[in-house]
């Protein structure tokens, strides 16, 4: 090959090598590009595994806080209980003692004279609560429905309280109820606290003597005492009427306003009750019911009205006897005085001796505390007594707090309605 040949063809080789080159920088830098959006696709992808392992991560975490704050919450509940139960007794009683202290409340009796005698009130509420299977806050519901029915505070705590719950133990009743009835015979007979605690006894009595109930006697007691007492009846023959007269199949309201039926028609109202009357012999020569005392005005003891109706209804027929004692009575007061003059089982006279054989109400305490369940009853109403004193303390804290946390409560209330938006963002 000569010199002039070569040039030429090494000319032609590199006007050749031009578009050679462009094509390959050209393929260079779409490779370039390929690998940027890769890299790129790369990197996104890492990304979104990172923010995948993350929420995952957070998930785990917010599972396990769960857990353990549902475990924490538990086991701080478990230990709160106690407290809480505490200041819950605590707030019960010292809410009930309010009450007993508006019921009391005298505006004519000095302050200082007042807070003593509700002192003394809450001294004798705790005592009945340890000494009976009923709590604090019992005796002082009690004590208030017994100075709502009319009674004064100083024959609450001095014994009309301690005959009240002492007969709701002893007869299974509930404390306000049997406070309501005993309130009612407080006041027809006018008998001071420490009298009625012998009332709560022989009404305790009559329960053991006959087949009426404390409770019977007690609803029976509602509906006769005023008549009773306004007559002359005393207590004890009431009660006893009343027990004849469960004897016999009159129980409850019942006994009481056939009781209370008969001893008003004792005093002649009518011209045929008159009639009837002086046909027995029952209209004295003074044209006076032979049932009334003549210088008291009052009827006589019971046991000489039952003397007098049987004397006269003796030897009469069954039917007869109704007839007289219907007429004379009406219907009511006619089955009140037929079960009253009937003798034998149940009668008038077996259970005065049954009562003076029963046991007292003190005693009749004093076993059913002996019992398992009256072990146990006994044991809750201490410790809820227990909860009510020592929860002074905290009671007292947790009042001198919540005032401050009502209101923040109902700040945040007031923020929440104003920034809706906020709050809808949080939930």
């Amino acid at each position: 090959m000569d010199v002039s040949f070569g040039v030429s063809m090494m000319l032609r080789s590199v006007n050749n090598m031009g578009p050679g080159i462009q094509s390959a920088l050209r393929q260079v830098e779409g490779l370039r590009r390929s690998l940027s959006g890769l890299s790129r696709n790369i990197t996104t992808t890492v990304h979104i595994r990172r923010v995948e392992e993350t929420v995952r991560n957070l998930r785990n975490q917010s599972q396990n806080l769960q857990s353990s704050a549902m475990h924490d919450g538990t086991t701080g509940a478990a230990l709160m209980a106690p407290i809480v139960k505490t200041a819950v007794d605590f707030a019960q009683a010292e809410d009930s003692l309010t009450d007993l202290k508006i019921a009391a409340y005298d505006s004519s009796i000095p302050l200082e004279k007042m807070q003593e005698e509700l002192k003394k009130a809450s001294e004798e509420a705790k005592r009945l609560g340890d000494a009976t299977r009923f709590s604090t806050k019992d005796a002082y519901d009690g004590m208030t429905t017994l100075v709502k029915g009319g009674a004064d505070i100083k024959d609450v705590y001095s014994g009309l309280g301690q005959a009240a719950i002492y007969l709701a133990q002893a007869g299974k009743v509930p404390v306000d109820q049997s406070a309501e009835a005993m309130v009612k015979i407080s006041n027809a007979y006018g008998l001071s606290g420490e009298k009625m605690k012998e009332v709560a006894d022989m009404i305790s009595r009559v329960d053991g003597a006959s087949t009426a109930s404390i409770y019977s006697l007690q609803m029976g007691f509602k509906y006769a005492s005023g008549t009773a007492a306004q007559l002359g009846q005393s207590v004890n023959e009431t009660a006893q009427a009343l027990a004849v007269l469960n004897n016999r199949g009159l129980d409850e309201s019942t006994a009481g306003t056939n009781y209370a039926d008969m001893l008003q028609r004792l005093i002649p109202q009518t011209k045929q009750q008159t009639a009837y009357m002086a046909k027995l012999g029952w209209i004295g020569d003074n044209g006076k019911s032979v049932f009334m005392d003549a210088e008291t005005g009052k009827v006589k003891d019971m046991a000489s009205v039952i003397g007098i109706m049987r004397e006269s209804l003796k030897g009469m027929r069954a039917d007869d006897q109704m007839k007289y004692l219907h007429k004379v009575f009406g219907e009511q007061g006619g089955r009140a005085a037929m079960a009253l003059m009937q003798g034998g089982k149940g009668s008038w006279e077996e259970v005065g001796a049954n009562i003076a054989k029963a046991i007292s109400l003190d005693d009749r305490i004093g076993e059913q505390s002996k019992t398992l369940k009256g072990r146990f009853e006994n044991m809750i109403g201490s410790l809820q007594n227990l909860s009510a004193d020592s929860g002074s303390p905290i009671g007292t804290f947790v009042s001198e707090r919540l005032d401050g946390i009502t209101e923040s409560i109902n700040a945040t209330r007031k923020w929440a309605e104003a920034n809706p938006e906020v709050v809808k963002g949080i939930m």
